[in-house]
């Protein structure tokens, strides 16, 4: 097994949110204060290798991105979808899933506690989002509620 760490650029990740405002209007939130693991994406959305897999992770970054505009993740996944076996994600990825489109005409599930989030940047699709459950399978898609959803 190979494991591809992709980003938009080859290089340092933080898992730290980026700075970002929660509302027009409103203050830049910093996040320097938060403890985050850091890893290396081995390449960039340019250069990504031929996927089998594809893992969307979730969390606070994936609102903080969708407030600034950045759809690089969205427009990832839309491109490399067709050639996938599986695709799967974890807490608020689903929700860049279905900014992505994947999800129109299927059956997903969230993060609980980001729920109505994700529902609101996602209410124009056609997408069955299922409330109760910890992970949905439609076809080769995989959405689960969270990292720890364990029950």
């Amino acid at each position: 097994m190979t494991l591809s760490v992709i980003s938009k650029e080859a290089g340092p990740v933080s898992a730290r949110p980026p700075a970002h405002s929660m509302g027009e209007g409103q203050p830049l939130m910093e996040f320097n204060n938060w403890i985050a693991p850091e890893m290396t994406a081995t390449h960039s959305i340019n250069n990504a290798p031929d996927l089998d897999i594809l893992f969307v992770p979730g969390g606070g970054g994936s609102g903080a991105l969708y407030a600034m505009g950045e759809t690089w993740i969205e427009d990832f996944i839309a491109s490399k979808y067709k050639d996938l076996e599986y695709l799967c994600s974890v807490c608020t990825g689903s929700g860049s899933l279905a900014l992505s489109g994947v999800l129109n005409g299927k059956k997903a599930t969230t993060n609980k506690s980001a729920y109505r989030d994700v529902l609101s940047i996602n209410s124009e699709k056609n997408i069955t989002w299922v409330p109760t459950a910890r992970w949905v399978v439609d076809g080769n898609i995989w959405t689960s509620s969270g990292v720890a959803a364990g029950k």
